[in-house]
């Protein structure tokens, strides 16, 4: 379990930086110093940082077709489970081409968070950097 959760937040931090640096989409920092975002889920709800404010965000970089990132899912889904109340949201972000691959396999697939397309410039290096590709 120890290793699970190691690997899960060395995934997140590379996922933040190489999200966070990108420079064809350098981030928005707020007044406060916090950095700001906007996505739209698959099933059309915006989700931005302003509606989190005060919780621990999770964004998870996934694919239909990466067996390992379906793996994590029902983990991710018991983590937001059981921390959501408590203050945690956990974002999908899919690297998949198109939004009817992803409503297919989360008509399979119960997941309690929402689950958004992923810019491919991001995704692509990110990808590329954790050996997905």
């Amino acid at each position: 379990m120890v290793r699970k959760v190691v690997i899960l937040s060395i995934v997140v931090i590379v996922s933040g930086v190489i999200f966070w640096n990108d420079r064809e989409h350098p981030p928005v920092k707020s007044d406060s110093g916090v950095l700001e975002f906007s996505v739209t889920d698959v099933d059309g709800h915006k989700i931005n940082s302003e509606d989190l404010r005060g919780k621990v965000i999770l964004v998870d970089f996934w694919a239909t077709w990466c067996a390992p990132c379906r793996a994590e899912i029902p983990q991710l889904a018991r983590m937001q489970e059981t921390y959501g109340p408590k203050g945690l949201q956990v974002i999908g972000l899919s690297m998949d081409d198109t939004v009817a691959q992803v409503r297919a396999y989360l008509q399979q697939q119960t997941v309690p968070y929402p689950v958004a397309m992923a810019d491919q410039g991001r995704s692509g290096r990110l990808a590329a950097c954790l050996g997905c590709q």
